[in-house]
């Protein structure tokens, strides 16, 4: 959403609400961006920290799956995360900890 926001000509409410997040946290995060903040930027208690995404294509992993849901995350130093269906959160956040580092 930073980078979309960053656009040229791009609005910034625009960009929020149609990612369904208030625009003046996504201003929060565009400061936090430029100081270079925004990756380590933690919610006070929640241990959870924003990570920089890019989605790079929108297709189907495997069309003789028909209309499964898939997603695959390729983390920085080339491991690759592969999950079908709808995962529980709780894991799938375990599991983006444990190759993140």
């Amino acid at each position: 959403m930073v980078a979309e926001s960053q656009v040229p000509g791009a609005s910034v409410a625009e960009v929020a609400r149609r990612h369904g997040v208030n625009a003046n946290l996504l201003f929060v995060w565009r400061r936090l961006a430029e100081r270079g903040l925004l990756e380590t930027h933690t919610r006070r208690g929640s241990g959870r920290r924003l990570v920089p995404v890019n989605v790079v294509e929108a297709s189907t992993m495997a069309p003789s799956q028909g209309n499964a849901a898939a997603l695959r995350v390729r983390f920085a130093s080339g491991i690759e995360l592969i999950v079908k269906g709808t995962p529980d959160s709780a894991v799938l956040e375990r599991l983006i900890t444990l190759l993140r580092c």
